[in-house]
């Protein structure tokens, strides 16, 4: 059985939940590209320990906030599933 394709509003969505570029045409495309690399260029990575160390497979929300001038928001996942997946499990 072949997977189903996703409409278009449903890829549009997935589109913009992700943070994607979706060009309505080539004329948006360099405006896009600006956007990836200024977006590119402010990135940073954080660390994570979690005091329920517990692998029992159950998702664990996270939420990100940032203090700064101009109120800058951080775009993340919203939480991780409770795994041993990466840790030399399964």
């Amino acid at each position: 059985m072949k997977p189903r394709r996703p409409s278009g509003s449903e890829r549009t969505d997935r589109v913009h939940r992700r943070r994607g570029f979706l060009p309505e045409g080539r004329s948006e495309v360099e405006r896009i590209a600006h956007q990836v690399a200024h977006d590119l260029r402010n990135q940073y990575t954080i660390a994570y320990t979690p005091t329920n160390t517990a692998l029992d497979g159950t998702f664990r929300s996270v939420k990100v906030t940032v203090k700064a001038p101009g109120n800058p928001i951080a775009r993340t996942r919203s939480g991780y599933y409770a795994t041993d997946k990466g840790k030399g499990g399964k």
